[in-house]
């Protein structure tokens, strides 16, 4: 399936066996988002995780100065894993910049049945965005 092929491509799932990318295929969903709109919103409670299908957004974090973009999206990238592993509010804003952006989503309950073995991956992540809180 198309969609096995374009998760293999994906960085955090490159250690998964195909039957597993069988699996997660079957239970990401697709959403559509226009130029501007938010995909998630900073303060949010959400439990899902999204995957750049195509398109690109960009993520916002709102302070003292208003939003200040500190991060880019483009296909294959992810977003949304802190609400989906800690289930803590939202930390940034994310939008599409690009005419139509496409992403695919899981929540909690399935990805927890489904993908165990990349929590870990998930969660060393993480730390990466302790760097954008001072924005």
């Amino acid at each position: 399936e198309q969609r096995v092929k374009f998760l293999k491509g994906c960085s955090l799932f490159g250690s998964l066996e195909e039957g597993e990318l069988l699996q997660v295929a079957e239970l990401l969903e697709t959403e559509d988002f226009t130029r501007d709109e938010a995909v998630i919103e900073q303060g949010e409670t959400d439990d899902k995780m999204f995957i750049v299908l195509h398109g690109e957004a960009v993520a916002c974090i709102r302070g003292q100065e208003g939003e200040v973009e500190v991060k880019q999206y483009g296909s294959g990238d992810y977003f949304g894993e802190i609400a989906l592993l800690l289930g803590e509010p939202r930390k940034a804003s994310v939008y599409a910049v690009s005419e139509t952006l496409r992403v695919l989503y899981i929540d909690r309950e399935r990805f927890r049945r489904v993908l165990g073995p990349i929590e870990n991956i998930l969660k060393r992540s993480i730390d990466l965005y302790t760097n954008y809180q001072d924005a």
